[in-house]
Parts: structure tokens; sequence; C-alpha cells
């Protein structure tokens, strides 16, 4: 199997034209862009929606990196 491997490897399975196509973009039907001025809207949300959406994930992060830190035994909470 690995016998001749060096020159399976050198010669070509594709034909230069082949190779050619691979590197050319291909055109995408139905690719919708990102409108930022469409009503203000992105990902479907309004500024709001981004908004509470942000705080919650930052909220999220916040708590469990002090959980993580507090079993973690690097912060002690004195009350």
């Amino acid at each position: 199997m690995f016998d001749d491997l060096r020159n399976e490897s050198q010669s070509s399975q594709f034909s230069d034209d082949e190779i050619e196509n691979l590197f050319e973009p291909k055109a995408r039907k139905g690719q919708k862009s990102l409108k930022i001025g469409s009503r203000g809207k992105i990902f479907g949300m309004t500024a709001a929606q981004r908004f509470i959406l942000s705080f919650l994930l930052m909220s999220v992060s916040c708590l469990g990196g002090a959980i993580l830190l507090l079993f973690a035994g690097r912060i002690v909470i004195i009350f």
C-alpha cells in the first residue's frame, strides 16, 4: 500500500482546469448581506434586544467567574 506513495503523490489526479476551478469563488444564490441600515436590525433584533442579550451574557460570565474563584479558594466572602 505504501510502496509507491511518493510517486502517487507526485502524479496529478486532477486536470489543470479542475485545479483552477477550485480557487475561483462560487456564486451563491440567495445569500443575504448584513444590512445595518435596515431599520436598525442586526440578526433580526432591535438595539434594545441586543443590549439586553449582551448584558445577560456579561452577567452570566461574571457570576460564573466569581463562583469558580470562590470554589478554587482564591477569594473569600466575609459577611
